[in-house]
């Protein structure tokens, strides 16, 4: 149940659409952004970022944590609280922009395991069993991201929202991502969330 609880920043964190490749630089990283435009009174969802000693991310409010940069090549926390007076399944959307080119993800907020490939990159995602269930769930999982001396600079503006089963918006909000790096090197590497 609680992998689902986190698909829809996951997958916008999994979704870095290479563009034209710039030199090395030092500190390569992904900074993340985002924006709750609206979410559902009868769920709350809270994502942070990282640990005590670790911070990666400036801002923090009711939703979790914001304007984070996770350095390429580490495995950093995640950290969810969610709490829901409702029973619910439906399908988590993704719609993003990036130089021009436009990358869409749908996957099911519950059942079966979402898999899907982005920039060359297979991405897999376990899900809860249908339907998500009225409670409270707190959970801790690692996103790791490849190590990389030469990555494309990237950056990219996606909308996202969670709809239930009947089609009634659950979350709304948008999210900016950029990647400081280089060039690109082949890699067999799998985003993760273990």
């Amino acid at each position: 149940m609680a992998a689902s609880r986190t698909f829809v920043l996951v997958s916008a964190l999994c979704i870095l659409v290479p563009s034209q490749a710039f030199g090395p630089v030092t500190n390569p990283h992904v900074y993340f952004s985002r924006t709750v435009e609206y979410m559902d009174p009868r769920i709350h969802l809270e994502i942070n970022f990282g640990n005590a000693t670790n911070k990666v991310c400036a801002t923090r409010d009711a939703y979790g944590d914001n304007n984070c940069n996770i350095p390429l090549g580490t495995t950093t926390d995640l950290f969810w609280n969610l709490s829901s007076s409702m029973n619910f399944s439906g399908s988590a959307h993704l719609s993003a922009v990036t130089d021009g080119i436009s990358t869409t993800v749908d996957c099911p907020v519950c059942g079966p395991a979402c898999n899907f490939t982005l920039i060359g990159f297979p991405v897999h995602i376990n899900l809860s069993p249908c339907p998500v269930t009225p409670g409270s769930d707190t959970g801790t999982s690692k996103i790791v991201l490849p190590d990389y001396k030469f990555f494309p600079k990237t950056t990219l503006s996606a909308n996202v929202w969670m709809k239930d089963q009947n089609g009634n918006i659950l979350v709304k909000g948008s999210v900016s991502f950029s990647v400081n790096s280089g060039t690109n090197q082949d890699s067999n590497e799998t985003l993760a969330l273990n």
